[in-house]
Order: C-alpha cells, then structure tokens, then sequence
C-alpha cells in the first residue's frame, strides 16, 4: 500500500481584500487544518496495518492465565461466565396458542381455599389455585385506607398466588410487563396441556380504587416474561 499523500487544504485568494493580521491568521488556520488531517491519515494507516480487530473474548482469552500475552495478574481474572438461573422456556406465548378459557373456568370453580387436590399442572387447575388463594386471603383484597396500602396488598396477594401454585407442582412467578414494569396484578405460570409446557400470564386481580374491594379472576395476557419469585407463605 502506497503512503497517502498530506491533503492540501485550498483557500480563495484573499489577498489584498482583507488586512494582513487577518490574512495571518487564516494561514495559520490553514496549517494547522491540514495537520490534524496529516494526523489522522497516520493513525488510519496504523490501525490499517494491524489487520482485524480483536473481540472482546479474544482479548480476555489472550490475557487469561493460559492466553498467549498472560497479565501479571492474570490469575486473579474471573474468565468463567455467570451462571444464571435457568428460565422455563419458551418466556413469550404467540397469541395463537391460548388455555382456550380453562384458567377461567378453573378460577369460577374455585373453592375457598388455595390447596387444590390433584397433581396436574394444566390451566384449570391453576385457576382452582389462583382465585381459591384469593378466597383464602380475602381479606387482602378489602378496601383500604389509602392506595399504598391496597397496592401493598395487591403485590401480598400476588406472591401468596405465586407461593400455592408453587408448592403444588407449577413453577410460578412474577410477570414483567412490556413497558419492563414489573405487574402487581399478573403472573406467570408454567402449564402442561397434551404434554406440552407452556409458560402463561394471566391477569388474576382487578385494581379497582382503594376505597373499593378487589375481585379475582383468571384472564390470559401476552405475552409471557417470567421473572423468578419464591413467593409468600402460608
């Protein structure tokens, strides 16, 4: 590759038309414009020279302990990934692919209780758990004196929904909407149904006006974004 020649930086003919203190410091302007252009086809000619550029593992890797250029504190680099914790896939539900109504159906025969015999994990009986909860809490969703305490309310019950679904073979949690709030009247919640697991949101708790009392129901949103919560107990 041939040098790049330094660019010339050409100016109108001003001469005589302006006072020689003004003619100067144009000229000066000039040099030091075509300078820094001088500098930076130098420093486009280097980082040409050195060929590709390395990513970001490449350089982790070639400063670790066994890399080829290892730093003198190289032993001290975390170069193992995060682990994270494994999230029940698939995290997003196409609307196409509903509980056809049965967490509904489940939540209207719910009884007053959260503890539903049986071992399955479809939408119905979900549901059973979901608004039997909120029967067995009924007290949370009283009216209250002001909206902190009835939005504090909301989320106790939330995580109590979330704690029975839980302790009854379902993995449950929080459900984060897509503005990325996290929802105080919706969960997420892996389904089976045909031997299919599904993770699911559903809407369980209308956010009436604090002076007013709370109803339950069981209605599927999407689309799904689970976030892990252990729940609140019994």
């Amino acid at each position: 590759m041939s040098p790049r020649r330094p660019p010339n930086v050409e100016l109108p003919n001003i001469r005589g038309q302006v006072s020689h203190d003004v003619e100067q410091a144009i000229e000066r302007l000039r040099e030091s414009v075509e300078q820094a252009l001088a500098a930076n086809m130098e420093t486009r000619e280097v980082l040409d020279a050195r060929g590709a550029h390395l990513t970001l593992e490449e350089i982790r890797e070639a400063l670790g302990p066994m890399g080829s250029d290892p730093l003198e504190t190289a032993g001290l680099l975390n170069t193992t990934p995060p682990q994270t914790s494994p999230v029940p896939p698939p995290g997003t539900v196409p609307e196409d692919n509903t509980d056809n109504g049965q967490g509904g159906l489940g939540c209207a025969a719910a009884s007053g209780s959260g503890h539903v015999p049986g071992a399955s994990i479809d939408p119905f009986r979900a549901g059973q758990i979901t608004c039997g909860t909120c029967n067995e809490w009924a007290v949370l969703k009283a009216p209250t004196a002001n909206e902190a305490d009835r939005t504090a309310n909301a989320i106790t019950l939330l995580r109590r929904v979330i704690w029975h679904l839980q302790t009854q073979g379902y993995t449950a949690g929080r459900q984060r909407n897509p503005s990325g709030v996290l929802s105080n009247d919706k969960f997420t919640v892996q389904t089976e149904t045909d031997g299919v697991l599904t993770m699911r949101a559903y809407d369980f708790l209308s956010l009436t006006a604090y002076t007013e009392p709370m109803t339950s129901h069981m209605i599927e949103v999407f689309p799904a974004e689970y976030v892990a919560d252990g729940g609140i107990p019994d």
